[in-house]
């Protein structure tokens, strides 16, 4: 018994032995050898690393466990049991017994033979027992083989993976480095990369910031990627490639030049501001046109060479080193007339001029001029050449005012006369002041003109001084006070349609707007003044012609002067460009022209008087002359400018609507690049015209429109200035400005262009400013009625200025 129950504990080892080593491999080969083929194909996540190791892991622990069982040596009551279960006697303990009742021999014969019996047959079935061990089953044999096939097939490298989930161990590598020397701004570099395990065939170089530049990889890995232009700042570069080939940070920073940490300018104003010396501490500055400039900058290292170049091409400045601070340099800088862009250049550790500094600016600011604010004035309420004019005005500027002067003269005197206002203090920045002249003073008679022109002026010492002035006053002096039967007088010619034209009134004007413009004022340019000045030397010339051999030798040896004078100052106007702005020669002719025709117009104002009729003799129609103007000879009274007026805004009204009749006809008229058959169905215009006689008819309204404007215009500028201070100059500019518009409308008309209706427009825009001032002058602002305007009478004036600079404006 002994020997098989021996052989049996051999077997059942071997089995159990067997059976756990099948099932180990296939608990710890067969998860390892799948997930390891799954990475090696699709580069798992570390997720899925982890789920694998993880199993593997469980496999693991499961040998261990089940190993002490494995390799135990089974006892020998258990292969006894064995033996019973699957010996013959089924449900029998025979060999069970049998080994148990293993006792000493007996002295008893029956007890002996019942032992050995009991020995024999035990030991019987023992040998004829088979017993069946429990062995690994086929299928956990073949997944146990395929696990290893599956291992060893996938290489070491996946299983690496796997085991490993906590390290990176990527199937591609990518290194990169930089240049050998550090770059500089905008220096070119170029960056190499080489890749190991599975080499892609592009990469991806992605730069700080998100931008993906994408490289061309060679078959032995090696890429590289030139930066043409450098870069602006220092950057940080990754290379990606593959599915999980990713390199360290590559790091591009900059050489270390020099480059400025504290600026320290020392700027000196010029003299005349009487400003202190102060410091600026940017690169970026400003400073008064004039100053002087000490640069001054310290840099964090040191250079052997610093200079300052400037954008406009001028030279560039060379800095020296202060010797009690090494990194300290500075220099004067010449005096800058204008602003200007500069940067600065160090020399590097390689003895190369480097840009040390990002363009900066200095900016030069201009003195500006100084200001003279008109406060209030009695122009418009003298009443006789004996009065006195009074007038106040304020005087500032931004540093200091050098002198204020009054300046003023007779039109038609060659000198002007000036006064020189006393400052609280020199220097002041604000200077107020009251002013008035006699009218005696000047010697002016009824029909004069006076001008006055207050200048102020500061110290500029750099530019010159610089010059502020206000709107300049013309004083047309009136006449004495008459009764109004001295009023009566005869006058020739007749009604019927008549252009009125004063020559006198046109060259005030003229001089007026000169005047303006040579102050600095808001005004017509030189070119529109020499078109005004050439066509009332055509107006001289004309009215000389007309009154030929009916007016007095001195009369029309008056209105020769004044037109050789006009002309003489038409020349003057030309030359503006080479006289480098200087207006006083043409203001002397222009003077002189107002002096031979104010001298003129009393001669006519004497013989109306006289019932001669200055006009008599010229036609009922066209244009006629006189050179009265609204205070001379019979200066209309209330009355007659209440009619005058009326009249003047009867027409005007009707003219407004006629030119609106005329701009919807323009809108409908088809311009040249249309067909004869587009023009659609003719009507007719509210007038009474028809529209069908196309454009050479409209053309002849608008012309005959622009006819009416110059006759209201006319009326207009023989009106006097009303009680509440409104000016009919105003209005009769603004027809002006609307015959202008109308000429421009008939010439679009004629050459069919889309242009007309927008100057038809322009004109009706005009016409309707024009009836508001002209309805200012009865007292009443636009919209109201005579009645309703009686709240600010005073005001009339600045809502007839307020308006007219509108006007300019659009």
């Amino acid at each position: 018994m002994k020997p098989i129950l021996a052989g049996q504990r051999k077997l059942r080892r071997s089995a159990s032995i067997s059976r756990w080593g099948i099932l180990g491999v296939m608990a710890v080969a067969l998860p390892l050898g799948a997930f390891a083929w799954w990475d090696r194909g699709m580069v798992l996540s570390p997720q899925w690393r982890w789920t694998g190791f993880v199993l593997w892991l469980a496999g693991v622990i499961w040998m261990i466990a089940r190993a002490g069982k494995a390799f135990r040596i089974p006892a020998q009551r258990e292969i006894t049991s064995l033996l019973d279960g699957h010996a013959a006697l089924k449900h029998g303990y025979v060999i069970s017994t049998a080994v148990e009742i293993d006792a000493p021999r007996t002295d008893k014969p029956e007890e002996a033979a019942l032992l050995a019996r009991l020995h024999s047959e035990a030991g019987r079935l023992a040998s004829e027992t088979v017993t069946a061990h429990p062995r690994p089953r086929l299928w956990q044999v073949t997944l146990a083989c395929l696990g290893v096939v599956l291992v060893g097939s996938a290489g070491p490298f996946p299983v690496a993976r796997l085991l490993q989930p906590w390290k990176e161990l990527p199937y591609t590598t990518i290194t990169l480095v930089g240049p050998e020397r550090k770059p500089i701004e905008r220096e070119p570099f170029t960056v190499i990369g080489q890749v190991n395990g599975r080499v892609p065939k592009n990469a991806v170089l992605q730069v700080s910031g998100g931008v993906e530049i994408p490289v061309i990889v060679e078959a032995s890995g090696a890429f590289r990627h030139t930066f043409t232009n450098g870069v602006l700042a220092p950057v940080t570069f990754v290379a990606r490639g593959a599915e999980d080939g990713i390199s360290a940070p590559l790091a591009i920073t900059f050489r270390d030049l020099p480059h400025p940490e504290v600026y320290d300018h020392r700027i000196t104003p010029p003299s005349y501001t009487r400003r202190p010396e102060f410091a600026e501490n940017q690169a970026a500055f400003s400073v008064l046109r004039g100053s002087k400039i000490h640069y001054g900058v310290v840099f964090n290292r040191e250079t052997t060479g610093v200079k300052l170049v400037f954008d406009d091409n001028e030279a560039p400045v060379e800095l020296t080193r202060d010797a009690s601070r090494p990194l300290a340099w500075g220099a004067d800088l010449p005096v800058l007339k204008r602003t200007v862009g500069y940067h600065l250049e160090a020399i590097d550790g390689e003895g190369v001029w480097r840009q040390a500094v990002e363009l900066a600016q200095i900016v030069v600011m201009p003195d500006k001029p100084p200001v003279v604010d008109l406060g209030a004035h009695n122009e418009t309420k003298l009443k006789s050449p004996h009065d006195t004019f009074a007038m106040d005005f304020k005087a500032s500027d931004d540093i200091g005012l050098m002198d204020v002067r009054v300046r003023y003269q007779r039109v038609g005197d060659k000198e002007w006369k000036e006064k020189v206002i006393r400052l609280s203090e020199p220097g002041t920045r604000q200077q107020s002041a009251e002013w008035k002249l006699p009218l005696d003073e000047l010697g002016v008679v009824p029909h004069d003109m006076v001008a006055v022109v207050i200048q102020a002026r500061d110290g500029n010492t750099v530019d010159g001084p610089g010059k502020g002035s206000p709107e300049p006053i013309l004083i047309e002096v009136p006449e004495e006070p008459k009764d109004k039967d001295e009023h009566a007088g005869g006058g020739g010619g007749g009604g019927g349609e008549s252009q009125q034209v004063n020559p006198l009134d046109i060259q005030r004007q003229i001089y007026r707007d000169t005047l303006r413009l040579s102050v600095g004022r808001q005004a017509p340019s030189a070119a529109e003044l020499v078109r005004r000045q050439e066509e009332n030397v055509k107006n001289l010339q004309e009215m000389a012609d007309k009154m030929a051999g009916q007016a007095p030798p001195i009369f029309a040896g008056l209105l020769e002067n004044a037109r050789k004078s006009a002309v003489q100052a038409t020349e003057e106007l030309q030359m503006l460009s080479y006289r480098h702005g200087n207006f006083q020669p043409a203001m002397e002719k222009q003077s002189a022209v107002i002096d031979a025709l104010v001298k003129a117009a009393r001669i006519q104002a004497e013989q109306q008087q006289q019932g001669g009729g200055g006009e008599g003799g010229q036609p009922a129609t066209g244009k006629q002359f006189t050179l009265n103007s609204p205070n001379s000879k019979s200066a209309p009274s209330p009355e007659e400018q209440k009619e005058r007026l009326e009249q003047a805004l009867a027409d005007l009204r009707k003219l407004l609507k006629e030119q609106e009749d005329l701009n919807k006809q323009m809108g409908q008229q088809p311009n040249k690049g249309q067909q004869p058959g587009q023009q659609g169905q003719q009507g007719s215009s509210p007038g009474g015209q028809s529209q069908g006689s196309g454009a050479p008819d409209l053309a002849a309204r608008q012309q005959d429109a622009r006819a009416q404007s110059e006759r209201i215009r006319g009326q207009l500028e023989s009106l006097q200035k009303s009680e509440n201070g409104g000016d009919p100059a105003l209005a009769a500019e603004q027809m002006k400005q609307a015959e202008r518009q109308q000429q421009a409308a008939a010439a679009a008309i004629a050459r069919g262009s889309a242009m007309a209706s927008r100057n038809g427009e322009a004109s009706s825009a005009a016409l309707e400013k024009a009836r508001q001032l002209a309805e200012s002058l009865q007292g009443q602002t636009p919209g109201e009625s005579t009645e309703a305007e009686t709240r600010a009478p005073g005001y009339q004036h600045l809502i007839q200025e307020y308006s007219r600079r509108l006007s300019y404006d659009q």
